[in-house]
């Protein structure tokens, strides 16, 4: 097995794609906390409007996330329009129920294929990285609520204590080292386990670091 260390941003995409190229397999570690990513804001936000559905304030901010994708225009358009901004609410409502009944799996589920999410995020530059975010917090969501028999309080009340606690639901981020700082501090789940790595190759050796 061989280690390849390309340092941060999208350099460890470009070499898992040339690796795919050749027909290599690989895979992306990171030690990057997944509760720290935009993703994971954006999911709070979502989950936050889907528990409460009646609380137009958290589903003005989920609609604004990029899952969803209405900009400040359209938003104040869709709510000047009765019929539509009720159908909007409808949909959250559905959510709401469909959380209950089935699930959180079930219902994240259908609210990315309701919405288009994965096919929204690709166009962004890093979108393959965002839906990869969003999928793997998916996934961990889903282990803590079957673990921990999470219901919609439950589960939205673990997500925002394993998020940064200086970041409020519509507030601003912490400062950076703050965010690493914790990070570090905390176990979480989704980190590799137990590797035995003999040989590591560096690339990018001797460029400038970029953003």
């Amino acid at each position: 097995m061989l280690r390849c260390w390309c340092g941060k941003t999208a350099k460890p995409l470009l070499v898992q794609k040339a690796l795919a190229e050749r027909n290599v397999p690989s895979v992306l570690h990171s030690t990057e906390n997944l509760f720290d990513s935009a993703k994971a804001l954006e999911m709070q936000r979502f989950l936050a409007a889907a528990a409460e559905p009646n609380a137009e304030s958290m589903i003005k901010a989920a609609l604004s996330t990029d899952m969803v994708g209405i900009t400040g225009e359209e938003l104040e358009r869709l709510m000047l329009d009765e019929a539509r901004w009720e159908s909007r609410l409808v949909k959250f409502r559905d959510y709401h129920e469909l959380w209950q009944d089935q699930g959180f799996f079930r219902m994240f589920r259908f609210f990315l294929k309701a919405e288009k999410v994965l096919a929204r995020l690709m166009v962004f530059a890093d979108g393959e990285r965002r839906n990869t975010n969003l999928l793997h917090l998916m996934e961990v969501l889903h282990q803590a609520s079957m673990e921990r028999k999470l219901n919609m309080t439950g589960l939205l009340k673990w997500l925002r204590t394993e998020r940064p606690r200086s970041t409020p639901l519509g507030g601003a981020s912490a400062p950076p080292g703050a965010r690493r700082e914790r990070g570090e501090a905390r176990h979480h789940p989704q980190k590799a386990k137990g590797l035995s790595i003999p040989l590591c190759l560096p690339f990018f050796v001797g460029r400038a670091s970029g953003p």
